[in-house]
């Protein structure tokens, strides 16, 4: 039986410091697989293209370099964020 998560961590990854304490806090500490292959090139700036099965992690895979990519230009909710 393979194994859900990956032995990489959260930690590892080059990410803000709210980044981490949000991950953190929702209890995130070791990728899933999709979430180990797909994040580093995603943080590069780099498209991508991958399928896994639900549940796998895929939607928090987007959504950490998106966070991201935000945090780093500085967006706020004058951007349109509501």
């Amino acid at each position: 039986k393979k194994q859900f998560l990956s032995d990489s961590k959260f930690s590892e990854l080059p990410l803000s410091p709210a980044t981490q304490r949000g991950l953190s806090a929702m209890g995130f500490s070791h990728m899933t697989w999709i979430q180990e292959k797909s994040t580093p090139p995603l943080l590069a700036g780099k498209n991508i293209l991958g399928a896994a099965k639900t549940g796998s992690g895929k939607t928090l895979a987007f959504l950490v370099p998106a966070i991201e990519l935000l945090s780093k230009v500085q967006f706020t909710h004058r951007n349109g964020t509501g």
